[in-house]
């Protein structure tokens, strides 16, 4: 899924202003994105979550973006408090031994802040970055000191794929679930994608197996 991913992303198609260019800007330095970790290996999470290990996925925090709280009408009062609400949240929801999945944009400012401030905040909990259009520092990707980068997650679930990505997308001729970011408080377009921008999850991580669960359930 991650050529289609990247299609995706990079197809020149005709926007609002009339012209004709790849889907998303700067699309073309995400090709040069390698999946990395600190361990060398990576999670299994359809293991972790067989095991009862949990799984818990959020998006689009994006730490110390003053403007976002009035673009998505965030319930914060300055950029400070919606830090500090968010490393609250996180530390009471996940445990040592979990797995949070952050889907991309986790901040909008430099990744020394991020590394320096949030991150040693974050307590518990091994984390994994899908990475999102705001996570380069131009071309390349920020080092932001997560325990895995990656451009898509897929495993098969119930019989179902499931492919977590920063931005939503579609793949012709392909059945899966898609969990996403980006577009923060809006509706997903599709109906094979499920949005857990912060905006969508009440400002918290969500478990992933339930949110899984619930969404197959629905569609029976």
């Amino acid at each position: 899924m991650r050529q289609k991913y990247l299609d995706y992303l990079t197809i020149p198609v005709p926007h609002d202003d009339g012209n004709i260019r790849p889907r998303l800007r700067g699309s073309e330095r995400w090709k040069s994105i390698e999946d990395n970790s600190i361990n060398d290996s990576f999670i299994d999470i359809l293991e972790a979550i067989n095991s009862g290990r949990k799984v818990w996925i959020w998006s689009d925090h994006h730490f110390y973006h003053k403007n976002v709280i009035k673009y998505s009408n965030r319930p914060y009062k300055d950029v400070e408090d919606m830090n500090q609400q968010l490393i609250d949240t996180y530390n009471e929801i996940v445990g040592e031994d979990d797995i949070c999945i952050f889907a991309g944009d986790v901040t909008f400012k430099s990744t020394t802040l991020f590394r320096e401030e949030i991150l040693p905040k974050l307590k518990k909990g091994y984390k994994i970055l899908v990475i999102g259009n705001h996570d380069f520092d131009k071309k390349k990707v920020r080092n932001l000191g997560f325990d895995e980068n990656l451009l898509v997650l897929e495993f098969d679930y119930k019989g179902q794929k499931i492919v977590i990505s920063h931005i939503p997308f579609c793949a012709d001729g392909i059945d899966f679930i898609n969990v996403h970011g980006h577009i923060h408080q809006y509706e997903p377009e599709f109906e094979h994608q499920i949005n857990i921008s912060v905006e969508a999850t009440n400002y918290k991580p969500v478990c992933l197996k339930e949110l899984l669960d619930k969404f197959i359930e629905s569609k029976k």
